[in-house]
């Protein structure tokens, strides 16, 4: 079956980002969002094209 891609978006801190990355997530976003496009482009980067 296809692989899903998963974003994680919780408060945390440059230690929170790694290993979130280094388990498995495709994009981590740090809240409070800095501005929407930050997030639309996150989310769009990992859209299958």
């Amino acid at each position: 079956s296809p692989r899903i891609s998963v974003i994680l978006g919780t408060s945390g801190d440059d230690l929170m980002h790694h290993q979130s990355l280094k388990a498995g997530a495709d994009g981590f976003l740090a809240k409070p969002f800095e501005n929407l496009s930050c997030f639309q482009s996150t989310i769009l980067q990992l859209l299958p094209v």
